[in-house]
Order: C-alpha cells, then structure tokens, then sequence
C-alpha cells in the first residue's frame, strides 16, 4: 500500500486541485488524513497513489507562501 498523497491548501481555501478527479476540495479546518469523496477522473494517479487510500489535507504556512 502506497502512502496517500498531500493536497495543500491556503488557509480558507480549497486544495489545490485533486489528482484523482481535478476538483478543488473544501475540508473542515483541521488538517489530517481524508476519505476520498470527488467522483470520475482516475483511481490510481500515475505514482501510484489510490483513491481508496484517500488523502491528506495541510494547510500552507503564511510564512511560505511568500
């Protein structure tokens, strides 16, 4: 089993977009690891991470955003 893949996010923002479906996903504030809920596009990305292991949301620090 591969490890899920990170969707960073801006704070108060939706993700940057999903490789499973290429949607922008909203998620509570809290960041952690999520089931995935987009429907269409791929199950398994081309590095091998799949759907079925969801993902994992992280907020971006401000101080890297630059």
């Amino acid at each position: 089993m591969s490890d899920p893949v990170v969707l960073y996010r801006d704070p108060g923002e939706p993700t940057d977009p999903c490789p499973f479906c290429g949607g922008r996903h909203w998620h509570g504030p809290e960041d952690g690891h999520r089931s995935p809920h987009c429907t269409g596009g791929v199950d398994v990305t081309a590095d091998g991470f799949r759907r079925e292991d969801g993902y994992v949301v992280r907020t971006r620090d401000d101080a890297l955003r630059g």
